[in-house]
């Protein structure tokens, strides 16, 4: 169903690429004819435009790039505020309940999810982007094939994702957390009525702000574990909040439509959506390997910027990260992941060994000398980052003062190979440096003697 173009790189690294494309191609008079309920809503929208003057036909040559819904739970804008120009023809006339009829028909056609019910005022999610996303995720991956467990931050009243995931691969399941009572209460209904029960857990969590332990990751994850949730997450994905405050979700777009109308849980978040991905990072620097890929989806390139630089001061480097453009119509979205598997390792154990006491710092610097890297230490306070160079890649060593605990952050490779000589030198380095104390002091003794021979 969804024909994949070929990958395009720009200049700055960013994938650009169209998928599932055949969406798009979907023409409304095509939808309509086979879901009743659908051509009602067209022939409606159609005699709306008709009454505003507008004689083009819709359906005939429009492809299928959903329009936002136009109803709000959002308090009005200021009266000082001058009204927002309806420049688009469509979206001078389309509804909620026009858009819930085309999600709904897509849904059916395509991948037989037959019940999906919204609750007014709540955002109606275009298909297209959203099965974009799911298709990058299954790239990220590496298959879409076997058991595959995802969590959805944020899946709203529709639980979109996990429904167009689990209709793709029968053998998905899906957590999918939510802080709006009511849109919980709509997923659960959507998820029970599709007979998914088995395969998608809806639970309810507590708003996260700045400086709270848990982030929106962790919040979920102890939600599920009081619904004796066992499975292990391999993915977390969120299509967060975009605004930070109700002033800017209610400002005009630039091109003079109306703002996409939602509710205020849907629409703000404490920092917009680098404030609320920002947190999930948080939850992921202590996850790490547990989970193979934190992703999300993003409204704006400032946004995807802004959190690179975020990921890169706190020790990810450029070859964990991957980002990617989605493009339907006019509506562009950006896609931002971070994995630290093959990436980054840590290891703690042996601070006594043989009634003596590890110096990981010593143990670190004498792996890698001997003409094995370039190494630059730097202290910060009790920990010491050492800055390690091979001829096919570099990485970040941290040893905590008096611990025995390593972590390698590795920053880039060149190519395949690269990538591969630090898997095997991050596994030979795991059993080196916790030998035991005598067994080391054997092999430093023997180097010594090589260096003075």
């Amino acid at each position: 169903m969804d024909q994949k173009k070929p990958e395009k790189e720009t200049s700055k690294g960013t994938k650009r690429r169209k998928l599932g494309a055949s969406l798009d191609e979907i023409s409304f008079k095509e939808l309509a004819k086979s879901d009743e309920l659908f051509r009602k809503a067209l022939d409606r929208v159609e005699n709306r435009r008709r009454a505003l003057g507008e004689s083009e036909n819709v359906g005939a040559s429009k492809k299928v790039e959903p329009p936002p819904p136009l109803q709000s739970s959002l308090p009005p804008l200021p009266s000082k505020s001058p009204p927002c120009s309806k420049l688009i023809p469509l979206n001078s006339v389309v509804d909620f309940d026009f858009n819930l009829a085309l999600t709904r028909a897509l849904l059916r056609k395509e991948f037989g999810v037959e019940y999906f019910e919204m609750p007014e005022n709540h955002l109606v999610p275009p298909v297209p982007n959203r099965l974009s996303y799911v298709r990058w995720i299954e790239e990220l991956l590496g298959s879409g094939d076997g058991e595959v467990v995802g969590l959805d931050v944020g899946t709203g009243a529709s639980a979109i994702y996990p429904l167009l995931a689990c209709a793709s691969h029968e053998t998905w399941k899906f957590l999918a957390s939510e802080i709006d009572e009511e849109s919980v209460a709509n997923a659960v209904e959507i998820v029970k009525k599709n007979g998914l029960e088995d395969r998608i857990t809806v639970v309810g969590v507590e708003a996260v702000g700045t400086g709270e332990r848990r982030g929106p990751i962790l919040q979920a994850l102890a939600a599920a574990k009081k619904k004796d949730w066992e499975d292990p997450v391999d993915f977390v994905m969120t299509n967060p909040p975009f605004y930070a405050n109700i002033e800017e979700a209610s400002e005009c777009r630039v091109d003079g439509r109306e703002r996409t109308e939602m509710t205020s849980h849907e629409s703000v978040t404490e920092g917009g959506e680098v404030g609320f991905v920002r947190r999930m990072l948080q939850d992921s620097m202590g996850l790490l390997t547990k989970v193979k890929q934190y992703t999300a989806m993003l409204s704006k390139r400032k946004s995807l910027s802004e959190l690179i630089e975020i990921l890169k001061t706190k020790g990810v480097g450029k070859a964990c990260i991957q980002t990617i453009e989605f493009r339907h119509g006019q509506v562009v979205r950006f896609g931002l992941a971070w994995s630290f598997e093959d990436c980054v390792r840590e290891w703690s154990g042996g601070e006594q060994n043989e009634g003596e006491k590890v110096n990981m710092r010593e143990r670190v610097e004498q792996f890698f000398g001997g003409g094995l890297a370039e190494i630059e230490s730097r202290e910060h306070g009790e920990t010491t980052t050492m800055n390690v160079k091979t001829e096919t890649w570099e990485a970040n060593v941290s040893v905590g003062d008096g611990s025995s605990r390593v972590r390698i952050n590795l920053l880039q490779f060149q190519g395949q190979k690269g990538k591969g000589n630090f898997r095997e030198t991050v596994e030979k380095m795991n059993g080196e440096i916790y030998r035991t104390n005598r067994k080391w002091r054997r092999k430093t003794k023997g180097q010594d003697k090589r260096k003075d021979g």
